[in-house]
This record gives structure tokens, C-alpha cells and sequence, in this order.
């Protein structure tokens, strides 16, 4: 009688102690991030490698003006998976939004921005083939050929063509890019970006980001190069 009179107690006391530890587990899981984002520093990143920029939460639309450090020119969340040309401290962030399979964005790619842009791509996928082609451009970029690859997918159709050899062609070895496109979670990365595109405003598969300014339609590359060459004026 004497147990069941303090049973309810301890099953109280229980409860209890159970969402103690859920909530100390919680807070364990996400400090790390929540570190990354709020101290988060950029590095100086070398020509044809990948940046080391920590923005990389999936569940933030875009960095808000209080979280951006001194070397924060967008509000685009730049992840540390993103391939990127230039340096961290760059003025001017040119952020190429969109496929890899889209001939405007080829134009693009096409061009030479200098040594004061920084250059990043990011992924809006979307179909398939685009989807495919940004897959093996992120597992390309783990051996610092993205660029190359990006650019050898000029004028190549999308219906039968083989990304990996076009990879391949490019100097990616053939068994390391199969490995990575089975194991390296690259669906995920081109997912998240892409999930990320439409809350940033972006609307078609050539759209840049010349830091917040925006531009959805096609242009040249000079007129692209004069957009930026304005804002740096700025600084």
C-alpha cells in the first residue's frame, strides 16, 4: 500500500528528469551550430579551391545585418561546401544562382571578374538533369576541378549526357567521382541550395547575386562586370 501511495510521485519526479535531460541534449546538439553562426569568420581563400565560410544553416533563409561580420557582403548564405574563386575579404561577392546547364549561366562562368570579386555558385535544380550535373560539380570540387567542369559543360545537351565523363575529361578520376556521388550526401547540398533559392527571390536558373543586389534576367558578362565594378566604387 505504502508503494503504491508513492507511485504517482515517482513517476512525476521521473517525467521530470526525463525532459531535464531532453532539453540539456538538445541544447548539446545544436551549440556547435549555433557557435558557427554567431561567431562565424571568414578565411582568405586561394584561386580554384573551397571556401571555409561556416553559413551553412540549412534552416536560415539569409543572414540577417546583425549576424554578418565585417567580411559579410551578401545575404546569401555561403556554405563551406560551395565551390568559390577569391578571397574571403573580398568587397564584392558575385554569387551564381542557378544551372550549370543554363546557357546565360555559361556565359557567366565564361568570364573573368579580377582579383577584387569573390565568385560563388550555388544551385537552384531545377529538373533532373540539372540536378545531375550539379552533383558531380560539387564531388568535382572536392578535388578542386569545379570550375573546369562547370565550364566543359558548355553547349553539352542535357538529355543524354554523361556528367561524370564530362568530369572525367576534365582530370576527376572516374572511381574517386563514383565513390563521392554514392557516399558523398552531394544530393543533400544541391537539395539544400536549391530549397533556399525561391525565399531569396530567386526565379530562373541564371540569376546573380551582386552582393544583395539581385538580377533574375540574363545580361552580359560586361554588364554584369560594370554592376559590380559600381559597387565597389562603393567601398
Amino acid at each position: 500500500m505504502l508503494q503504491n501511495k508513492h507511485l504517482p510521485y515517482i513517476m512525476t519526479a521521473a517525467a521530470i528528469l526525463g525532459m531535464i535531460f531532453l532539453v540539456i541534449a538538445g541544447f548539446a546538439l545544436n551549440s556547435a551550430r549555433l557557435n558557427t553562426i554567431i561567431f562565424a569568420t571568414q578565411t582568405h581563400v586561394d584561386p580554384s579551391t573551397t571556401s571555409t565560410i561556416p553559413y551553412d544553416d540549412p534552416l536560415i533563409t539569409y543572414v540577417p545585418d546583425a549576424s554578418r561580420n565585417a567580411n559579410q557582403k551578401t545575404k546569401v548564405f555561403v556554405s563551406s561546401q560551395d565551390p568559390i574563386i577569391g578571397s574571403g575579404d573580398a568587397n564584392v561577392y558575385v554569387i551564381l544562382y542557378g544551372s550549370l546547364l543554363d546557357a546565360d549561366m555559361q556565359t557567366y562562368l565564361a568570364g573573368e571578374y579580377g582579383d577584387t570579386v569573390t565568385v560563388v555558385w550555388k544551385d537552384y535544380a531545377v529538373s533532373t538533369a540539372d540536378r545531375e550535373a550539379a552533383m558531380v560539380g560539387h564531388c568535382a570540387n572536392t578535388v578542386g576541378k569545379f570550375w573546369d567542369y562547370a565550364k566543359a559543360l558548355n553547349g553539352v545537351a542535357s538529355d543524354q549526357t554523361d556528367y561524370a565523363a564530362v568530369a572525367e575529361q576534365v582530370g576527376v578520376n572516374r572511381v574517386e567521382l563514383d565513390i563521392c556521388l554514392a557516399t558523398g550526401g552531394v544530393g543533400a547540398i544541391v537539395d539544400q541550395s536549391t530549397g533556399l533559392a525561391v525565399p531569396l527571390g530567386v526565379t530562373t536558373t541564371h540569376s546573380v547575386f551582386v552582393n544583395d543586389d539581385l538580377y533574375n534576367d540574363a545580361m552580359s558578362v560586361e554588364e554584369l562586370k560594370n554592376n559590380a565594378d559600381a559597387l565597389l566604387a562603393t567601398f
